[in-house]
């Protein structure tokens, strides 16, 4: 599809730039016919004048002259339109390339978007649907495991809200459509958020900035939790600030992140190495939701980590937003 596409992108910039060249190039003969007529009258006029007074006549441009003269301009035209034209298809499709990549890209990306979100939620559905119908058919089921058939039905319906959520919030995010409601907040109100975790510390700060607390309330939540999943350690959280901006720390003293990943793990749907995979619940879409809350806020979110060391996740804001 888009190598078409690039093929009739290339075939338009050829055809704008053939026409102006074609343009010019008409403009270009039409003025040199203009002078070299103009040169032939002048000849013939001195050559009157002359014979009126006897004088030595001039040469006289022959016509034939002036005919292979206009044939030859007209025959470099074209070889020069020639030469645009094969540059200018080059270069279009180089062009064409360029321009068409970064769609490519994104086409492909929410390609991948959709069919990762279908898988995701296909999944809970599948077990979901699966249980109810085994037990359903079971003429003898009894109270207690009705009840526990129900609790874990209610327990993928909540996998399912949480995706959902997040899919809402990525989707309200690409299409710009959350408004930041800046006001000065205080680093210290986040901390009823994390009271009731004894795993997580947070170091209060008086630290002040302009953001939108609910949004930072998310971020953190999003970074907090991604800590506790892969650390059975404390979690700490604290801030500091330097000249222009709060610097957020979120790290965990867990099984870490291998350098080759670090790049990758605010993508959508990516989760690392498969041992964590196996013993850690999650859509990989927390992380991404997290990047682009921080890029709201002209941000910049930075990954230090070593493989069981632990991570430490630093959210670099504006004071004033």
């Amino acid at each position: 599809m888009f190598e078409s596409a690039r093929i009739k992108l290339t075939a338009w910039y050829c055809l704008i730039i053939m026409a102006i060249s074609l343009a010019f190039s008409l403009t270009i003969y039409q003025m040199m016919n203009v002078e070299l007529q103009r040169f032939a009258r002048n000849q013939r006029f001195r050559l009157e004048r002359k014979v009126e007074f006897k004088l030595p006549p001039p040469p006289v441009i022959d016509p034939e002259v002036l005919a292979e003269t206009q044939q030859r301009i007209i025959v470099v035209l074209l070889g020069v339109n020639g030469i645009i034209l094969v540059f200018s298809a080059t270069l279009g499709y180089f062009l064409a390339g360029r321009t068409l990549s970064p769609i490519k890209k994104m086409v492909e990306e929410q390609k991948r978007f959709i069919d990762d979100a279908s898988h995701e939620i296909r999944t809970p559905l599948t077990a979901l649907k699966t249980n109810l119908e085994v037990n359903l058919r079971d003429p003898n089921l009894k109270l207690n495991e009705a009840k526990k058939v129900i609790t874990e039905s209610v327990e993928e319906t909540n996998k399912l809200i949480l995706l959902s959520n997040y899919l809402l919030n990525l989707s309200r995010l690409d299409q710009n459509k959350i408004k930041l409601q800046l006001e000065t907040i205080k680093f210290n109100q986040f901390k009823s958020l994390f009271s009731k975790n004894q795993r997580i510390k947070f170091i209060s700060s008086i630290v002040s900035f302009t953001a939108d607390k609910s949004q930072i309330q998310e971020l953190l939540t999003i970074l907090v939790d991604n800590a506790l999943k892969y650390s059975q350690k404390t979690v700490k959280v604290w801030a500091k600030t330097n000249s222009k901006n709060i610097i957020i720390h979120v790290k965990d003293y867990g099984i870490g992140i291998d350098q080759k990943e670090i790049p990758h793990i605010f993508e959508r749907f990516y989760r690392v190495d498969s041992s964590r995979n196996k013993t850690v619940a999650g859509y990989g879409l927390g992380l991404s939701i997290a990047r682009q809350i921080v890029d709201l806020h002209h941000g910049q979110i930075v990954v230090k980590s070593q493989l069981n060391r632990g991570t430490d996740f630093q959210v670099h804001l504006p004071i004033k937003n």
